[in-house]
């Protein structure tokens, strides 16, 4: 019997045989291209973490103009106000700035190795959204979806390609709680499992896996508590 480790090696193997032109990231340093979708709470907070993947670019969409300019602007806020605390300097605010862009336009992620979708929590417009990515995004990218409770799942099934699909649930607000859970769907492979898991460390994250379970881990850990202190 092979061990784990050569099974690996040969699906691997397998797989750029299959798909010559896979990037095959051992690790999320090794993206270039990270996509954001979805302008709101969340997308916002997710997008001023990403000031630390100073190495990727940025690309973040939203179809409402009114939420685009929002996200802009309070990217800059947050921007300055790490400045004036000392925690990032001028030259690193504007760098940070200069890679990132937003548009209302999905062919802009048609380069993404990675993206984070971030729209409002309901399946129909996970839902839209999958099938938008579908449409544009390289076979091989990984989407992150960021959900509190839904069936990462069954979001992956609204995609062509559910293994590439990991759930983030990013707690609000995103740039100050530092847990984040990783849930892995049933469909996810464990190639995509660590691109989410990578991806978490490099936001400077603390993170839980959790089972793709209603609740996850921490809302279901909650809700008990808050029953309690109700009764």
């Amino acid at each position: 019997m092979k061990s784990s480790r050569g099974l690996s090696s040969s699906f691997r193997l397998l797989k750029s045989r299959l798909f010559p032109n896979a990037k095959l990231f051992s690790t999320f340093k090794e993206a270039r291209e990270v996509g954001i979708v979805g302008a709101g709470l969340m997308g916002s907070g997710i997008s001023v973490l990403a000031n630390a993947l100073t190495d990727k670019k940025i690309r973040l969409i939203d179809l409402n103009h009114k939420a685009l300019d929002g996200c802009e602007a309070y990217i800059n806020w947050w921007l300055d106000k790490e400045v004036r605390k000392g925690r990032i300097n001028d030259g690193e605010r504007d760098e940070f700035l200069s890679k990132i862009s937003f548009s209302t336009d999905f062919s802009t992620l048609k380069d993404a190795d990675l993206v984070i979708e971030s729209v409002s929590e309901n399946y129909e417009a996970k839902k839209i959204a999958m099938q938008d990515l579908d449409k544009v995004v390289p076979s091989d990218c990984v989407v992150a979806s960021t959900t509190s409770s839904m069936s990462i799942t069954r979001i992956a099934s609204f995609t062509n390609r559910p293994g590439y699909v990991v759930g983030v649930h990013f707690l609000y607000p995103v740039p100050v709680i530092k847990m984040v859970e990783v849930i892995k769907g049933l469909h996810t492979t464990d190639e995509t499992h660590k691109m989410g898991l990578d991806l978490a460390r490099s936001l400077n994250k603390n993170i839980v896996e959790a089972k793709d379970v209603p609740g996850f881990l921490i809302n279901r850990m909650l809700a008990p508590y808050i029953n309690e202190a109700a009764y």
